[in-house]
């Protein structure tokens, strides 16, 4: 019989196969094993990986079913079953999910052997969109997807210091919806998604108040057979949404004229490194001012002397981010401030210092 996953508590006793671990111990295998564990499924864990190559993340589910089974003790909690180095096919036929993650080819044999034999086939995203009850912002592109992503979390944190920022591989929202579930009030939630978690969430009948597209790039064409097939999994991220939510694209860019005409939303914004045509609303730059025109004239918000993120590229994800944070109702004030702290993720692009006049970034 199927899972019935329209409540969490059908995951008690459940017989549920986690593929792929991985090697984060933020990542979607734990945290997706984790949560599973909590809400009392029996789960096997299957990874191609040795258990040598991920003992760490090993290590960390088994902390993580101890202090479990401690802290529910009237309830029944199982130990994780891990089937390491290979894949059986019968944990994938004789269960009642399967949860793929990221690292997982799309077309896996056993991923298929699910699918024939009618059993559902989730992600830890797919999970997470199913029973969140808060507005949800989602990005996607080829590039600059962990910056937008960072940065509409910073200013939104400004707002509310709860915001979730979570997705593709840094860290799973599974292990932030159990609290955000008890919230009285909404949390926003920033969601970075890769064409691959796109994919799991393509059936569900739920998509994000606000999807953002930051480019669309002959990139990861070994994933895809081609590039149509590329940009129609990019694309997911509008046709999951209603005619309501908002969806935000890149004006300059030829490709995404095409993608905006498959869009549902009726709510189309854009974003470009030069005054918006005539009749598109959005945020664009205009000589060295920061401008958008969304509520009626337009209106200059910041200046790119002040913006802290170096390179003309980042502006591809400075606006975007500014945008939605706006269409959220973060106020200018704090749009500005994040824009002037906001110096960058770890490892990209840091300028190290300045050496006999040589700029070394």
């Amino acid at each position: 019989c199927m899972l019935d996953l329209s409540k969490i508590e059908n995951f008690q006793d459940a017989m549920v196969t986690v593929m792929g671990l991985g090697r984060f111990k933020h990542g979607s295998g734990v945290g997706a094993a984790k949560w599973l564990m909590r809400h009392g499924a029996q789960i096997v864990i299957t990874d191609l990986k040795s258990e040598k190559d991920l003992k760490e993340s090993v290590e960390e589910i088994m902390k993580w079913y101890t202090e479990y089974k401690n802290t529910h003790p009237n309830r029944d909690i199982y130990a994780p079953v891990f089937v390491l180095g290979e894949h059986h096919a019968d944990d994938f036929t004789n269960v009642d999910l399967v949860m793929q993650n990221p690292g997982v080819a799309r077309e896996s044999e056993f991923v298929q052997l699910a699918k024939k034999e009618g059993i559902h086939v989730e992600s830890d995203i797919s999970l997470f969109f199913r029973y969140c009850p808060f507005p949800i912002y989602s990005i996607t592109g080829t590039r600059g997807k962990s910056t937008t992503t960072t940065l509409l979390g910073e200013m939104l944190r400004r707002m509310n210091p709860k915001t979730v920022i979570a997705g593709n591989i840094t860290r799973s929202p599974l292990e932030d919806l159990d609290w955000l579930l008890l919230e009285k009030s909404p949390v926003p939630i920033v969601l970075e998604l890769s064409s691959w978690l796109l994919e799991s969430i393509q059936d569900l009948g739920k998509g994000p108040d606000i999807a953002i597209l930051t480019n669309a790039y002959k990139d990861h064409l070994d994933r895809y057979t081609s590039f149509e097939d590329y940009i129609s999994a990019k694309e997911i991220i509008f046709k999951v949404q209603t005619q309501n939510q908002i969806a935000i694209l890149n004006a300059d860019q030829e490709i995404t004229t095409e993608i905006a005409s498959r869009a549902v939303s009726k709510h189309l914004y854009w974003f470009s490194h030069t005054p918006l045509e005539q009749g598109k609303i959005g945020v664009y730059r205009d000589g060295s001012d920061l401008k958008w025109n969304v509520d009626g004239a337009p209106a200059t918000f910041a200046n790119v002397s002040e913006v802290a993120l170096a390179g003309e590229h980042n502006l591809s994800n400075v606006l975007p981010a500014a945008l939605a944070a706006h269409i959220a109702g973060v106020n200018d004030a704090d749009i500005r401030e994040t824009l002037k702290t906001f110096a960058g993720l770890p490892g990209r692009q840091q300028v190290i210092g300045e050496v006999e006049g040589v700029l070394y970034v």
